[in-house]
């Protein structure tokens, strides 16, 4: 019997594209991130704002996802975690979209607000995703992939990001560089990723969900930590 559970968990381990598809949305949710840190300035004056109040397009984003992500528990429970996920690459690129073709300042706070809305459902997700199909010991390794993608968003986005701004300015940046991105991203979780467990997967209840959220919130370390990040 024990044989044929590892046979059926081995014949259900998820490919190569299914990895590829949570790492590239997390590197999906970076760049627009390393656009307003490398170019405060140059978007500032675009609009005719100080950097000071330019930045408030990143507190405003931060603020949203620390929001956002308190019921992404509710909705993980009631929703299935793939669609969750497009959602929030669907965010990202409507924010960068959004955000190339903002006329004003009120605007541009308005739709880069919605970067904060998918990064608080891609990563999640992507790390529930990992926790659901992959058996325990490569639990590990999947999610330091996707860790790796979040930080290569950073060290591959930063110098294409300048190279790109300095030829043909910040707006081209979105249009060049995160706009494809986050589609490619979006398209590759659409065909990557399965659309949900198999019935015999479906092994934890709504019940154990909400027992373990009641269960992190009267731990203090656990609270804690939340309110500190």
């Amino acid at each position: 019997m024990d044989d044929n559970s590892s046979l059926i968990q081995e014949k259900s381990f998820p490919g190569k594209l299914f990895l590829t598809s949570l790492a590239m949305s997390n590197f999906a949710t970076g760049p627009l991130g390393v656009l307003t840190g490398l170019l405060l300035i140059d978007i500032a004056l675009t609009f005719e704002v100080s950097v000071g109040v330019m930045g408030q397009i990143n507190t405003l984003s931060y603020v949203v996802a620390v929001i956002f992500s308190l019921f992404m528990g509710i909705l993980s429970v009631r929703f299935r975690h793939k669609s969750l996920l497009m959602i929030g690459l669907l965010c990202v690129s409507i924010s960068a979209l959004g955000c190339f073709l903002a006329a004003n300042f009120n605007l541009i706070l308005t739709f880069y607000s919605l970067s904060g809305v998918g990064t608080a459902m891609v990563f999640p997700m992507a790390i529930t995703l990992i926790g659901e199909h992959f058996p325990l010991e490569k639990r590990g390794n999947a999610v330091g992939w996707i860790i790796a993608a979040g930080s290569l968003s950073y060290l591959i986005g930063a110098p294409v990001i300048g190279f790109i701004a300095g030829i043909w300015g910040w707006r081209f940046v979105l249009l060049g560089f995160v706009i494809p991105i986050s589609l490619a991203s979006l398209f590759l979780a659409f065909i990557g990723l399965p659309s949900a467990l198999r019935k015999n997967q479906r092994t934890i209840s709504k019940g154990t969900y909400l027992g373990s959220f009641k269960g992190v919130l009267l731990n203090r370390s656990a609270t804690a930590c939340l309110l500190a990040w």
